[in-house]
């Protein structure tokens, strides 16, 4: 049609050629008269004309009639040629096949005007077809506002013109659009428009032969307008402001697609079933892309017309499906949502995102359940842009071919199995901004990138992940300043380990689980000021770690030596902070703490904490208890005033272990935790530890740990009869009580049985006992 269009502006340099000739004879004839017949000019004679009719077949509206004006010719010019207008130029030519008499004979450059005849000017199509007309006879117009539209077709026509005007009543009406379906399942081929704006309806040339349109003069095009058409291409006008849904649907010969950048929506089913589609330009306007509205585009290799997009929001469900060639995709960082529009697309194998698209903080959603089910192809996805900063949890899990992964430098975190199983996966280039301590062992377990590796995988002096059969003893490079999470974890060849002084951060759970670790070796004067949630957890053999030469620890957090295998625990007095359950699970008999001046501090083994105000007396509070300390009896220094939260939980309570607790200290205060309903938990003493105070309610028959009431301060043991003295009024509940006191330099216990019922009220016979057989005692 552009060709066609053009041969009609070119058409309107016809009448000047007519017009030369015309106005050439006319001036002969003006000039005078001839001799009557002799070819020689005589200005005396009368002038007389003879016309040659000119015709022409291809029946063009009215404004084109000045083609059909007869050659006038003086009878002057009577045995001279005569000029043709010549069909030469490159985009006019092509459509005519030239001049001809009414014998049919051509006519190649001029005609003698001595024989009345008629020259017909006889045009084409195309090479092969010839014999195509094109006519608005049959077409039926509504007029409103002062504007036409066409609304009917009554004769089945092979070619049909779209007028600029139509004419009723003498009365000019610009025509503006073709109503619903007025072409609909008629055989028309071709169609000239030379309306200048137009608005096609819904259907309106659907099931049509039509095999080409001038798309520059339509502004609005309807639902299914041009559905199951043999058009080959469309080129979108500046001024169109709307696709209807299902457009271009099963256009199979349709081969591409020009939006001249118009802001528009493809929407649902626009172009599906278009086989042949395999060029899409100037899109970089689109608004959203709609459900189906690409599905079967056997032809698209790509999607590289959306690479430049700036306003595209959504892709919406299966909008690609089944375009079975699509071998590349881009999804611009515009797109906010995508919603499977890959599915079937079996070849697909380079998926370029500027955004992952999970909706879910913990990252349950899939890359698959967004782009769809393309596992089988998918080989290399880049992140590109600045809109993705991580990369959630199992998000790439399940694609079974992907080999090539690129980050882009806006990616600063990779959850834990984000490309879990993904086995074939062994080129990545990472982010140049990756907040390397996000990145774990589990983030590419099962990956081909992990599992083929024979030396730990360092990266920006970290070291991201060592692989299984690690040597014995390893020594980690000096210049390497961190250990991510997991690094180390579960490497149950790993014997000894030696850190640098180089090293400024270990991550949690850095060497969890490491069964067979016995030694950790750091160098001196390590600036590591901190050991992490984890980090040694459950590594039952490590039995020897030199914390001294943490000349800056200060923190050791929760856990991070849990179910260690220590019986000593040697603490630098540097460290001021410990987490909850540092030690929990250690065989532990006692704990050193070395240097002075520190917050914590060791009295025969047991563990302690100063917690005195400034310019106070000194306070303690008891830390810890080792589980397995030697003794029956533990005294509880005078000046501790407060036992910590699981000071005493998991102590052993076996035949050599601790069975009674005595606090010289009357007024000490227990951290109470409280249960998930508020109530308190004395888990201070966790393993059936009794607090009993005078009020108290709780069982004193119950086995385990128990604190006696001490009598009260009017009475005395008496050495030489080995009973108590007390002073007039006394007044006890029924229940268990000591008294401690020196005997000989040692501290001793005597322990009571109050009984105040019936005659029997009163103290029994006290028994001495030495601290170390309270028990056998009772």
């Amino acid at each position: 049609m552009k060709k066609f269009r053009r041969m009609l502006l070119l058409l309107l340099l016809i009448p000047f050629c007519f017009s030369f000739a015309s106005c050439k004879n006319k001036s002969k004839d003006n000039g005078g008269g001839n001799d009557g017949g002799s070819g020689e000019q005589n200005p005396n004679e009368n002038v007389s004309t003879e016309s040659f009719s000119v015709a022409y077949d291809f029946n063009l509206p009215e404004k084109y009639d000045f083609l059909l004006t007869d050659y006038t010719v003086s009878n002057n010019d009577v045995g001279k040629s005569v000029e043709l207008a010549t069909i030469s130029d490159v985009n006019l030519a092509p459509h005519f096949l030239g001049w001809f008499d009414s014998s049919d004979n051509e006519v190649t450059e001029s005609v003698t005007s001595n024989v009345a005849t008629t020259i017909e000017l006889k045009g084409k199509w195309n090479e092969q077809n010839i014999d195509k007309y094109y006519y608005t006879e049959g077409l039926s117009f509504d007029v409103d506002n002062n504007n036409a539209v066409v609304s009917e077709c009554l004769l089945i026509k092979s070619n049909i013109i779209i007028p600029n005007v139509y004419v009723s009543g003498g009365t000019e009406y610009p025509v503006i659009g073709v109503k619903d379906s007025v072409f609909e399942n008629i055989t028309i081929q071709n169609v000239i428009v030379n309306a200048d704006s137009l608005s096609i309806g819904d259907s309106a040339f659907k099931n049509t032969k039509l095999t080409s349109f001038d798309f520059s003069k339509v502004n609005e095009i309807g639902e299914s307008s041009f559905e199951n058409t043999k058009i080959t291409e469309v080129k979108f006008a500046t001024s169109l402001t709307s696709v209807g849904a299902s457009a271009f649907k099963d256009c199979k010969n349709l081969t591409s697609v020009d939006f001249s950048n118009k802001e528009l929506s493809v929407k649902d089913y626009t172009f599906s079933g278009c086989e042949s589609l395999s060029t899409i330009t100037n899109a970089n306007n689109l608004l959203n892309i709609g459900i189906n509205s690409f599905a079967v585009c056997k032809g698209l290799t790509n999607t590289n017309f959306l690479t430049d997009c700036t306003k595209l929001e959504f892709i919406n469900e299966n909008a690609f499906l089944n375009c079975v060639n699509l071998e590349s995709v881009v999804i611009p960082d515009c797109v906010l949502y995508i919603f499977t529009p890959f599915e079937g697309c079996s070849k697909l194998s380079e998926l370029t995102l500027s955004r992952s698209y999970a909706v879910s903080e913990s990252g349950s959603d899939s890359l698959l359940r967004h782009i769809g089910n393309v596992a089988s192809s998918l080989n290399k996805i880049t992140f590109v842009g600045s809109s993705t900063s991580k990369l959630a949890m199992y998000y790439f899990a399940g694609l079974d071919e992907l080999e090539t992964f690129v980050m882009c430098d806006s990616i600063m975190y990779v959850s834990d199995y984000a490309f879990y199983n993904c086995e074939k996966l062994q080129n990545i280039t990472f982010s140049n901004n990756i907040d390397l301590s996000s990145f774990s062992y589990f983030a590419f377990y099962g990956t081909k990138f992990l599992n083929d590796r024979t030396e730990p995988l360092i990266y920006k002096n970290t070291i991201m992940y060592v692989p299984q059969n690690i040597v014995a003893e390893y020594t980690i490079p000096s210049g390497v300043t961190q250990i991510n999470s997991y690094a180390f974890s579960g490497r149950n060849t790993l014997t000894k380990i030696t850190i640098p002084a180089t090293i400024e951060k270990i991550a949690p759970n850095a060497f969890y689980d490491c069964n067979n670790l016995e030694e950790v070796v750091f160098a001196e004067n390590n600036k590591l000021t901190k050991i992490e949630k984890l980090t040694f957890a459950f590594c039952e053999k490590l039995t020897k770690i030199n914390l001294q030469s943490l000349t800056s620890l200060t923190e050791i957090e929760v856990e991070a030596f849990k179910y260690t295998g220590f019986s000593k625990f040697v603490l630098p007095s540097t460290v001021t902070t410990l987490g909850v359950g540092v030690f929990n699970g250690m065989p532990l008999e006692e704990f050193e703490v070395l240097g002075t001046g520190g917050v914590f501090s060791v009295i025969d083994g047991v563990l302690y904490k100063d917690v005195s105000e400034p310019g106070s007396d000194a306070e303690l509070m008891l830390w810890l208890y080792p589980k397995y300390k030697q003794g029956a009896f533990f005294a509880c220094p005078e000046n501790v005033t407060k036992i910590a939260a699981y000071a005493f939980v998991g102590v052993d309570t076996g035949e050599n272990n601790l069975k009674y607790v005595y606090f010289e200290n009357d007024d000490v205060e227990f951290e109470v935790t409280t249960d998930s309903h508020g109530n308190p938990k004395y888990d201070s003493f966790r393993n059936g530890i009794k607090i009993l105070r005078n009020t108290s309610d709780l069982d004193i028959q119950e086995t385990g740990i128990y604190i006696y009431e001490k009598l009260s301060s009017g009475c005395a043991w008496n050495f030489e009869s080995q009973t108590i003295d007390f002073e007039e009024e006394f007044s006890a509940k029924s229940g268990y009580y000591y008294l401690v006191f020196l005997d000989d330099d040692a501290l001793s216990i005597a322990v009571f049985e109050y009984v105040s019922a019936g005659d029997d009220s009163g103290i029994k016979e006290g028994t001495l006992v030495k601290l170390d057989k309270v028990l056998s005692a009772l």
